[in-house]
């Protein structure tokens, strides 16, 4: 069983290429929560799959509320890996989550990291098509390897981008992330069609349409920024950091 998180698509990406590797299956984490659906039986000898994107150097929030609820209905200790996604480093982002697992009794055997194209649009560019296609074709290799490590049951720290002191580097950006989050600087142009793509897409159910417009009515969101990047009107906009930049879906999800 592999679980997931994605916004755009690179992390349900992986998610996918994994499972049909492995000929396992997959379980949309986000879905699982809206539908308070988090109780799994598990198959004997059956490995336990998390592929989630590192933010800031940690994970998304969302991920603290879901291990917390999660429970397996099983009889043995599972296999149990973890696949980071990112746009260059991890940090100490595989340890945060081993330490809420190891909070819900649960033992993570081994982490891994795959570089993806990057989507912080609110700081960078989206990369050109070529650009994604080169970093698709390498995290492919990636994953192929991830894939191998897994069928013979590797075990500890695989995390081969966590980057010159991992554990500073989430100490330092993860509690701006934490902290932040804010929705107040969404803000929605004349380009938007109605469509409720944005409030479908919304992981954690901020967004509500209101006379044929979404509207924010959470403090706080995941900043996942799929209601940005997956609007096909590009209507949606973050202050001012997202108006010269692109958007990005992964183009295989």
């Amino acid at each position: 069983m592999v679980f997931y998180f994605s916004a755009t698509g690179n992390s349900a990406y992986a998610a996918r290429r994994i499972a049909d590797t492995l000929d396992d299956r997959t379980v949309d984490i986000a879905r699982a929560l809206r539908e308070d659906d988090m109780t799994f039986t598990l198959e004997p000898g059956e490995t336990v799959g998390f592929v989630m994107p590192t933010y800031f150097f940690g994970i998304p929030v969302i991920l603290h509320a879901f291990l917390y609820a999660l429970q397996f209905v099983t009889r043995e200790r599972h296999y149990t890996y973890l696949v980071l996604t990112c746009g260059g480093k991890t940090g100490a982002a595989g340890d945060m989550f081993a330490g809420i697992m190891r909070d819900n009794e649960y033992l993570l055997s081994a982490y891994y990291s795959v570089v993806m194209p990057d989507n912080y649009i609110l700081r960078y560019d989206a990369p050109s098509q070529e650009e994604t296609q080169r970093l698709l074709r390498a995290a492919d290799r990636e994953l192929d390897e991830i894939c191998g490590d897994i069928r013979i049951r590797m075990n500890g720290n695989c995390d081969r981008h966590r980057g010159p002191v991992p554990g500073l580097l989430t100490k330092i950006a993860y509690p701006f992330y934490k902290r932040g989050r804010k929705t107040e600087k969404f803000r929605v142009s004349d380009a938007c069609i109605g469509c409720g793509q944005c409030e479908k897409l919304c992981p954690c159910e901020a967004i509500k349409l209101e006379n044929g417009r979404p509207k924010w009515i959470e403090d706080q969101c995941v900043l996942c920024l799929a209601c940005i990047n997956r609007c096909p009107q590009k209507a949606i906009q973050y202050g001012k950091s997202t108006l010269r930049h692109g958007r990005y879906q992964n183009p295989e999800a």
